[in-house]
C-alpha cells in the first residue's frame, strides 16, 4: 500500500485510509498514539531531533541569535517604534486607520456596524491590516461556555465574512473567551484565536484550512492577546506571534517548508531573561531580523536584536522510540504492526519510517503498510529518520504518530 496525502482540511496530516485497523479472526488489536506531551515514549539518547514541550513537536534545532542592545532610555526612538506597532486598538494602511473606541469600530470618524446575527454583543474586538484590507475579529457569546469567533475583511467600503470552520466544516466554537489576530498577504494569511485552548486557520485565496492542532493548550499558556508579524512571500512566509499584553510572554514561529500551507510551529518564549515581564516585537521588512523590547520586573526596558538564522540539521537526524510494550503486564505475542498515521509537515525532505522487534534491526515501512513478523515477537519500536535540509529556513515538524499492532 502507498501512503495517501490527506489535505482537504489540513496540509500536514498524513494517513492511509486503507491501513489495516482491524484484526484477523485469530488476532487481538491494539493501538498506540504519542502526542509528544512527555518524554516517556522516545529514547532521548538515540533521538537527535529537538522536542519542543510546549508545541509538542519534533523539529531541527532552531538557530536564534539574541543580542542586548541596551536600555530603552538610550534607545528611545527604536523602542517607541516597537510600541507604536503594537497598538491594540488601531490598524492603519498608509494614512487610513481603523480604530476601536469603547468597543465600537470607526473608520474615517464614522462608525462601522458589523452584520451580526442575533442581539448578542460582539466581545473582544480586534483589528489587523492585511495588505490593502483589514481583518476585523470578534467573539460572539452564544451561551455559557459557548463562544464563536467571527471575522470579516474590510476594504473601507464593504465587509466580507471569513468562514472560520472547524475540521468538520462547521462554524468554529470554543468553550473559552479569547482574542483573534491575523496577518499575512492578500492571498495568504494566518488567523489565530487565543484562549485556554486555541484555534488557528490559514487562508489561501478562497480556501480555509483548520490548523488548530498547531495551536493547542500548552502553547497558548492560558490564553493571550496575539499579535502576528511576518516576513517572506508566497511559499516562503514565516510568521512570528507574540502577546500584545504583558503576561504570559509568548514568542511563536510558524513556517511553510516551501509549500502553500504552514507545516511547522515552535515555541521560543523561554529564550528571554528569567526576570522578563513583557516582550514586544517589530520586524525589518523583507528579512528575518527582528527587534524586541523586553521589560523586566523592575520596569526597565531593553532593546534586543533578534537574528533568526533558521534551523541546524545534520546527516543523521532521527526519532527513536522506546519499546512500546514495556508496560504490558503480560508479554504480548505480536504478529504484525502498521504505522497507521502521522501528523506533521516534512515536504521536500528525504525521510524514512522503520519498525523493529528488538531496537537494533530495522525494517523499512510506508505509512499504512502492515509489517508481518515471521514469528510472534514480544517488543516493538518505531523510528523516523530525516535527511538534512539544503535550505536553512526549512525544518520537518512531527506532531503525532499512531501505530496499530496485532497480537495472538
Amino acid at each position: 500500500m502507498s501512503a495517501h496525502r490527506f489535505n482537504k482540511n489540513s496540509a500536514d496530516y498524513i494517513i492511509n485510509h486503507n491501513a489495516t485497523t482491524t484484526n484477523q479472526p485469530t488476532e487481538y488489536f491494539s493501538s498506540f498514539s504519542d502526542l509528544f506531551s512527555g518524554t516517556a515514549w522516545f529514547d532521548s539518547d538515540k533521538t537527535s531531533l529537538i522536542r519542543d514541550p510546549s508545541a509538542m513537536v519534533f523539529t531541527f534545532k532552531p538557530n536564534i541569535e539574541l543580542t542586548d542592545l541596551g536600555n530603552c532610555s538610550a534607545l528611545n526612538k527604536q523602542c517607541r517604534l516597537i510600541d507604536s506597532q503594537s497598538d491594540i486598538n488601531q490598524a492603519c494602511i498608509k494614512d487610513q486607520c481603523l480604530t476601536i473606541k469603547n468597543g465600537r469600530l470607526f473608520y474615517r470618524q464614522k462608525r462601522v456596524d458589523l452584520p451580526i446575527d442575533g442581539q448578542t454583543e460582539l466581545l473582544n474586538l480586534s483589528v489587523n491590516s492585511i495588505n490593502d484590507r483589514w481583518l476585523i475579529g470578534g467573539v460572539q457569546k452564544l451561551a455559557d461556555k459557548d463562544y464563536r469567533p467571527l471575522a470579516w475583511l474590510f476594504d473601507g467600503k464593504e465587509l466580507v465574512a471569513v468562514d472560520l470552520l472547524d475540521h468538520n466544516h462547521q462554524p468554529a466554537h470554543s468553550q473559552y473567551l479569547g482574542y483573534l489576530a491575523a496577518a499575512g498577504q492578500a492571498d495568504s494569511f494566518l488567523v489565530l484565536y487565543s484562549a485556554y485552548e486555541g484555534l488557528a486557520w490559514q487562508i489561501n485565496g478562497s480556501e480555509v484550512r483548520d490548523l488548530s492542532h498547531f495551536f493547542g493548550i500548552r502553547i497558548n499558556a492560558g490564553g493571550f492577546r496575539p499579535k502576528i508579524i511576518y516576513t517572506g512571500h508566497g511559499k516562503n512566509i514565516t510568521w512570528y506571534v507574540f502577546n500584545q499584553a504583558e503576561q504570559p510572554i509568548r514568542w511563536l514561529k510558524f513556517w511553510q517548508n516551501g509549500t502553500d500551507w504552514i507545516e511547522g510551529v515552535l515555541d521560543l518564549s523561554n529564550r528571554w531573561p528569567t526576570d522578563s515581564q513583557a516582550v514586544y516585537f517589530a520586524i525589518h521588512p523583507g528579512t528575518n531580523n527582528l527587534q524586541a523590547k523586553v521589560t523586566n520586573n523592575q520596569g526597565q526596558s531593553h532593546l534586543w536584536s533578534v537574528n533568526d538564522l533558521g534551523f541546524i540539521s545534520s546527516n543523521n537526524d532521527q526519532i527513536v522510540s522506546v519499546n512500546l510494550t514495556s508496560y504490558d503486564q503480560i508479554k504480548p505475542r505480536i504478529v504484525g504492526a502498521v504505522i497507521a498515521g502521522a501528523w506533521g509537515g516534512w515536504s521536500g525532505f528525504e525521510q524514512a519510517w522503520s519498525l523493529s522487534d528488538d531496537g537494533q534491526h530495522w525494517q523499512a515501512v510506508n505509512i499504512g503498510e502492515r509489517l508481518n513478523f515471521s514469528k510472534p515477537v514480544e517488543q516493538l519500536w518505531w523510528r523516523w529518520q530525516v535527511g538534512p535540509s539544503a535550505d536553512q529556513w526549512r525544518s520537518p515538524c512531527l506532531k503525532m504518530i499512531t501505530l496499530n499492532y496485532f497480537r495472538l
